[in-house]
């Protein structure tokens, strides 16, 4: 009912209001805010509180970078700062109006999750999945756009993007699941971690993934004891990446796991047995990564 959204950004004051290292949040929560302007056919706007010389110019970059415009600055003191950028803003408007994403890496972001799951467990899983995917893909340089849950349908996806990132999105519909599942077959990329497709849009826990039949297994449980990661070996997703990794979180159990997929890492309990972590196969004219735990929650707060 908006003609145009916006995004309030005030860091923490324990950290002083340092917009360079909030960065990665920020960031994140713009592209959000943008896939929601572009469905709307309108802009967005961010607005800032500058507290130390450079933060308007760094602020304004930051937000130019996102297609966002700045909402306003009352800072008079600056203006030697913030006015030239602004007037070039505005001398160039038309150019900057009307943008729209040229990523083809998505990241999907759940309502669902954020709102009934998540009360439910008590827990911020989806979202602490979703920033740390962001961050990773921003601080990589790896350009990426918010997949919305009214974007999950077969022809937008394949309109817009050519990987489809899942971090941990419980709640999808049958038809979601369905649209996935064409997206995959049609020839896009899927990678997928932890319970992702596990539940209901209601919230209510399936028996097994909507999305098993592209993770090549099925679900068989939780496993919520300290482990570790292994990736025994170098590999075409890894790359040249192997060896162990403390994880320490749950993570799925897996049963029935079809004979095409490759198995590239295990979680390894404290006894030594392990377990299949992340899984690889082909699907149709796509593929298919699902990593039985929580993977990326490890880059947000590693940094």
């Amino acid at each position: 009912f908006a003609d145009q959204i916006g995004y309030e950004s005030e860091p923490p004051l324990y950290r002083n209001h340092l917009y360079v290292y909030y960065r990665p949040l920020v960031v994140a929560e713009m592209k959000y805010m943008r896939a929601v302007a572009e469905k709307m056919g309108a802009g967005m706007w961010t607005y800032f509180y500058e507290r130390r010389p450079g933060d308007h110019t760094w602020n304004w970059l930051m937000a130019l970078s996102q297609g966002s415009r700045l909402w306003w600055n009352a800072d008079t003191t600056a203006e030697n700062q913030w006015g030239p950028l602004v007037a070039w803003e505005a001398k160039y408007q038309n150019i900057l109006a009307g943008l729209d994403s040229m990523a083809n890496i998505g990241v999907f972001f759940s309502i669902k999750d954020s709102t009934c799951i998540t009360y439910m467990e008590t827990e911020k899983r989806f979202q602490y999945g979703f920033l740390s995917v962001c961050q990773a893909l921003s601080d990589g340089h790896i350009p990426h756009r918010i997949i919305l849950e009214e974007d999950l349908n077969a022809q937008t996806l394949a309109k817009k993007i050519k990987t489809l990132w899942l971090p941990n999105a419980r709640a999808l519909s049958p038809a979601e699941a369905e649209a996935i599942r064409a997206f995959v077959k049609s020839g896009g990329n899927l990678i997928a971690t932890a319970k992702t497709s596990l539940y209901t849009e209601r919230g209510e826990k399936r028996k097994n993934f909507a999305l098993a039949d592209l993770f090549g297994c099925d679900y068989a449980g939780e496993y919520s004891r300290k482990n570790r990661l292994v990736i025994k070996g170098a590999n075409e997703i890894c790359g040249q990446l192997a060896g162990e990794m403390e994880h320490n979180e749950d993570f799925a159990l897996l049963e029935n796991i079809a004979p095409d997929v490759k198995i590239l890492a295990f979680h390894r309990n404290l006894s030594g047995q392990e377990f299949p972590g992340i899984l690889f196969r082909k699907v149709g004219a796509g593929a298919v990564i699902y990593a039985a735990g929580h993977l990326e929650d490890k880059y947000l707060f590693s940094m």
